[in-house]
């Protein structure tokens, strides 16, 4: 067995990176479905998470929504939110014009997220908040948010990064978190 030095295992882990964002690297070599061998880009959903969107919820139109690094406040309990600003949003999630009303009301749109650890956690309220002196708009998730960095289970800490799915159990709207 030979060590390699810091420098050749981070150019290892960058060039294995880079095949994986430019679709080099095909789902199989990645470890995923031996069937699929589209390739597989950073918005594709973790294949664990598909299967299980797909098997439990039968989910359809499964859409990475967005990528931020857990802040303090994000795992507050007495915050009780996770706060991601609609320009970082990398797909339209909602689809109806009465999700788009909802969200700017005060109870919001109720929705379910998926944890970490694959439980569903009901009562979820998604927001939109706008500040109206900046313009800066933010979704916030509420409700029931804080039962999951609660759940030790999930390990969610400051500085972890999480990427938030979205996808259709019917017309109905669900999100999941991953952390990655």
């Amino acid at each position: 067995m030979s060590l390699i030095s810091w420098n050749e295992l981070e150019q290892e882990a960058a060039e294995a990176l880079g095949l994986l964002k430019t679709g080099v690297v095909t789902r199989a070599e990645a470890g995923t479905s031996q069937t699929d061998n589209r390739a597989r880009t950073l918005d594709d959903p973790p294949p664990d998470l598909k299967n299980h969107i797909e098997s439990s919820y039968n989910g359809k139109d499964i859409l990475l929504v967005m990528e931020k690094t857990i802040t303090a406040s994000d795992i507050d309990e007495k915050q009780n939110r996770l706060l991601f600003g609609v320009n970082n949003v990398k797909n339209q999630f909602l689809i109806t014009q009465e999700e788009k009303n909802k969200v700017n009301q005060p109870g919001g749109l109720q929705v379910s997220v998926i944890d970490p650890c694959f439980e569903t956690i009901p009562g979820v309220k998604l927001k939109k908040r706008t500040k109206k002196e900046s313009q800066y708009s933010a979704y916030v998730l509420t409700g029931n948010w804080s039962k999951i960095p609660q759940n030790e289970m999930n390990h969610l800490r400051k500085n972890d990064t999480v990427r938030l799915w979205s996808f259709r159990h019917g017309s109905e709207l669900f999100f999941a978190l991953v952390k990655t």
